[in-house]
């Protein structure tokens, strides 16, 4: 039984990858953005938050739902 590199990578080229991470991206924008509408900015802000396992904060106008 042979035990597996966990910081190998697969054998896809390295382009591959980070395309479909960015189709992922775009695609999960996309659909956000028809559930959220005219938040685009923070669609992104958000989504970058979440990949980085970071925080934000939603600071807009009153009225809007933040939570």
């Amino acid at each position: 039984m042979s035990e597996e590199n966990p910081l190998q990578q697969d054998a896809q080229a390295p382009g591959t990858t980070l395309k479909a991470t960015q189709e992922l991206l775009t695609r999960a924008h996309a659909e956000l953005g028809t559930l959220i509408a005219g938040q685009g900015e923070v669609i992104g802000q958000v989504l970058v938050a979440v990949l980085t396992q970071g925080h934000a904060t939603a600071r807009r106008r009153a009225g809007i739902a933040k939570t």
